[in-house]
């Protein structure tokens, strides 16, 4: 037998072997042979690798460019929030997005905006969460990201009906000036499947949301005082 390292710049990705049922079958040569084609596998593997963290971050920056376009040319928060969860779902394969806004009469958290006619099917029933219920609840109550690889392993986990299927998932508070205004809920099938990375995606996408709110929260109070100053001059 003889074995090689795949192994290139001191990282090692495994190893490469040869057998015979024979003694004495290799010869130093081969060793060095082999050597050499761990090294090439070592390339390939880092050159694969690198062509996957390409692509992943390109997605990324796509993603964040279109979300800050919709956020510079719209006017409808709703319209950007529907585009939003349906971008995440489908450049990112999430097996579900959603966006929740606080109730201002009630404090729980509603199913605003969500991916696919799930998202619509939980708009339309109304769907909420109060704080503290659920990974949503939880998120909003403690007001910093959560992200499990396996609900079953979370005890305040609450799993939607519509959703039988999720193993995974990842909520970020949306805040304005540090108030809880929404969450960005992400949910996944495979275990183990949500990483650093997306966390840090979702992130930032909760954080443009967050200026999309405010920025239509104040158009909203714009043309509240702008109707007012109309009655005012009319009477």
């Amino acid at each position: 037998m003889v074995v090689a390292p795949i192994q290139s710049n001191e990282q090692a990705f495994g190893s490469i072997s040869i057998y015979s049922q024979h003694p004495n079958a290799f010869t130093s040569d081969v060793g060095n042979l082999l050597r050499a084609l761990g090294t090439q596998a070592a390339i390939a593997i880092e050159n694969a690798n690198l062509l996957e963290t390409t692509r992943q971050n390109l997605k990324e920056i796509n993603a964040l460019y279109h979300i800050s376009r919709g956020l510079a040319t719209s006017l409808d928060p709703d319209q950007l929030m529907k585009d939003v969860v349906n971008l995440l779902k489908q450049d990112f394969g999430y097996y579900h997005v959603q966006i929740f806004v606080v109730d201002p009469e009630t404090g729980d958290f509603l199913a605003r905006r969500g991916s696919g006619e799930i998202g619509d099917q939980l708009l339309e029933q109304g769907y909420r969460l109060p704080v503290g219920s659920g990974i949503v609840g939880h998120v909003a109550e403690i007001e910093q990201p959560f992200v499990t690889n396996n609900v079953e392993d979370v005890v305040f986990f609450v799993r939607n009906p519509l959703l039988p299927e999720t193993q995974s998932e990842l909520t970020v508070p949306i805040k304005i000036e540090n108030e809880m205004v929404g969450v960005l809920d992400i949910h996944q099938i495979q275990s183990g499947r949500l990483t650093q990375r997306d966390l840090q995606l979702m992130t930032s996408v909760a954080d443009q949301l967050a200026v999309a709110l405010q920025k239509a929260n104040l158009i909203q109070t714009c043309r509240l005082r702008s109707t007012r100053k109309r009655k005012c001059v009319c009477s």
